[in-house]
């Protein structure tokens, strides 16, 4: 199983990779974007190629494209259908959560996170795996 984590601190995406694949270790198999912009070229060349994720894992606060602002665009272009989307914010707030879920959020994890968070919230989402 695949996954792209988006985050523009290095040392977060590889704390995520742990998490992840700790939580599901079926997903082993991962790739990288360190911005909304620079993930959705990832998913457009994915989608060329006829690869897919199984899950994605962003960040909020980013630049050049907000996580919020990336899924909202591949909603609208339609660049990962059925793809599980996760938030890992440090904001909270209901309007936030709110305007995930809309974009395409399964679920946000608040930073800091621990491995027990991020199954709590992967497990439902892969069951069995």
């Amino acid at each position: 199983m695949r996954a792209l984590i988006i985050d523009d601190s290095l040392l977060l995406r590889k704390m995520v990779q742990k998490a992840v694949n700790t939580a599901i270790p079926a997903i082993n198999q991962f790739e990288y974007a360190g911005d909304g912009q620079e993930a959705v070229q990832v998913l457009r060349s994915a989608l060329r190629s006829k690869q897919t994720y199984d899950l994605i894992v962003t960040d909020t606060n980013m630049p050049k494209m907000s996580g919020l602002e990336f899924m909202e665009r591949i909603q609208k272009e339609k660049l990962c259908p059925g793809t599980h989307i996760i938030m890992i914010t440090t904001e909270n707030s209901p309007e936030h959560v709110a305007r995930a879920k809309a974009a395409g959020s399964k679920g946000n994890i608040s930073k800091p996170f621990t491995a027990e968070q991020v199954r709590a919230v992967l497990g439902p989402l892969f069951p069995g795996k």
